[in-house]
Formats: C-alpha cells, sequence, structure tokens
C-alpha cells in the first residue's frame, strides 16, 4: 500500500491532492468518500492509500492517517 503527504484538500468541494512517496504516481487525486473515516485531510498530513485508476487519472482509494491530524490543526 503506498504512502504519501497531503498536497492539499478542499473540505467544501471534499477533493484534494496527495504525493506520493513510491515515486510512481507523483500526484494522486483525493476524495471525500475514499477516506476511511470520512473526516476531511490536512494538508501535511502522511497517509496510506490503494491506487484506482479510471479514464480521468490516478486516484487514492481506502486512505488511512498514518500520523493522524498534524498538531495544531483542527479536525475537518
Amino acid at each position: 500500500m503506498p504512502t504519501g503527504v497531503v498536497k492539499w484538500y478542499d473540505p467544501e468541494k471534499g477533493i484534494g491532492v496527495i504525493i506520493a512517496s513510491d515515486g510512481t504516481h507523483p500526484e494522486v487525486r483525493a476524495e471525500r468518500q475514499a477516506v476511511s473515516d470520512s473526516l476531511a485531510l490536512r494538508s501535511g498530513e502522511r497517509v496510506r492509500f490503494d491506487i484506482w485508476r479510471d479514464a480521468t487519472g490516478v486516484w487514492a482509494n481506502n486512505i488511512h492517517r498514518v500520523d493522524g491530524i498534524p498538531p495544531g490543526s483542527p479536525r475537518g
């Protein structure tokens, strides 16, 4: 299961981008429904996820937090 860091996430739209640490997928799209606990992701948060591809690109699926919420960040 790849790991990465949340580059950005828009909680109102429920979409964002994860930078994968394995280098094979530099940026992976993320959607709210793919997050395991359905809370908003935060920039800088470490996550692990499965890769899912469709005609529109590469997506993260089954997203789980690795280190939890970064210090000082409110839960979304």
